[in-house]
């Protein structure tokens, strides 16, 4: 177990322990309402993002599943467990899902439930454009506090909030379950009254039917050993190696899953910016911040944080920083990015 300030991260069955490149990139990337990790292993980066911008939502995908299922865990035991997903595909998975339907949920939703968003999406946006029949949800649970929410639903077209389903981003907790089994106003209430901590009815179908999910940050710390020898070990293989996220395919998927205004954001081996920057600029990326790490004055640039945008920033961020003083201890810089998650 590694503990921070706010949470703690279960490893022991990811193939990507908790490490300095994560951490790194989990306190310093910009953000959004709508956040994205790529690559989410045990849900350190995600948890880092929801702890650093408290309105955001945030999703992690990761093609292995027993990480899945980690950070499902290590999500559940943290106080952002109402706003962070996961779900276990690919990126190349998550993009065809996300073309094919704006109902394919980015909290894994499962077809039962998407059958019962698309039944009530008409009238969400019907309720929210018309606010002068009830300005929020708490004042619907004001006036109809007896009623089931099944009534609501009947009455004003106004499903129980998403919050419980990102909470348990699991098909035991469904939009369609909600209402079927009429859950007390109570629920819907508490949902209401801690809803700077959800994602509202209006953000997840603001995108419109048929229309793709954008994130206004998307952040990766991606796998990225290309040449050299494939560990023997199938988990760590997926997560180091880049056979199964090339760098041209993490980038052009991040470009179509990214807002205009958004960020992407990765840590990847110095060594390795040419390359990565190169093949971004091919598929329509602008750099806007370079940050080369080293661990040590005398020691060789160890990695970059990287963020590109879509379009050309009018500055651009390049910087040079080390982690390490002579000493030992955190340099100024490291320690003050750092300082609201290491104890």
């Amino acid at each position: 177990m590694f503990t921070f300030k706010q949470f703690h991260i279960e490893q022991d069955r990811c193939a990507m322990k908790v490490g300095t490149d994560g951490v790194l990139l989990g306190a310093w990337a910009e953000g959004g309402r709508r956040i994205l990790d790529i690559g989410t292993g045990s849900g350190l980066i995600a948890l880092m993002m929801a702890q650093r911008f408290s309105q955001a939502s945030v999703l992690g995908i990761d093609i292995d599943s027993d990480s899945c299922a980690q950070a499902l865990e290590n999500i559940a035991a943290s106080p952002f467990a109402s706003r962070v997903g996961i779900t276990c595909c690919s990126l190349q998975e998550f993009m065809k899902k996300e073309s094919s339907s704006a109902q394919d949920s980015a909290n894994s939703v499962s077809s039962s439930a998407q059958d019962s968003i698309k039944g009530v999406s008409s009238s969400v946006h019907n309720f929210i454009n018309k606010e002068e029949e009830a300005s929020s949800l708490q004042d619907v649970v004001e006036e109809k506090r007896a009623c089931s929410v099944q009534s609501i639903v009947e009455e004003k077209g106004v499903p129980c909030s998403l919050q419980n389903i990102i909470k348990n981003n699991a098909e035991a907790c469904l939009l369609q379950n909600i209402v079927e089994n009429n859950a007390e106003v109570s629920s819907l209430q508490n949902d209401v009254e801690n809803n700077d901590e959800t994602y509202s009815l209006q953000d997840f179908f603001e995108h419109g039917v048929g229309e793709q999910m954008t994130f206004d940050s998307i952040v990766s710390n991606p796998p990225f050993f290309v040449n050299s020898l494939r560990n023997p070990d199938p988990q760590k293989a997926a997560a180091r190696h880049t056979d199964s996220l090339p760098f041209s395919d993490l980038i052009n998927g991040a470009f179509r899953l990214l807002s205009d205004d958004g960020v992407f954001s990765v840590i990847i081996p110095a060594e390795l910016v040419e390359q990565f920057c190169t093949t971004s600029y091919f598929s329509g990326f602008y750099i806007s911040r370079q940050h080369l790490i080293k661990t040590t004055e005398r020691k060789p640039f160890k990695r970059a944080l990287l963020a590109f945008r879509k379009s050309r920033p009018e500055t651009f961020d390049k910087h040079e920083f080390c982690l390490q003083n002579p000493d030992g201890s955190r340099t100024d810089w490291y320690a003050h990015l750092t300082s609201d998650f290491y104890l």
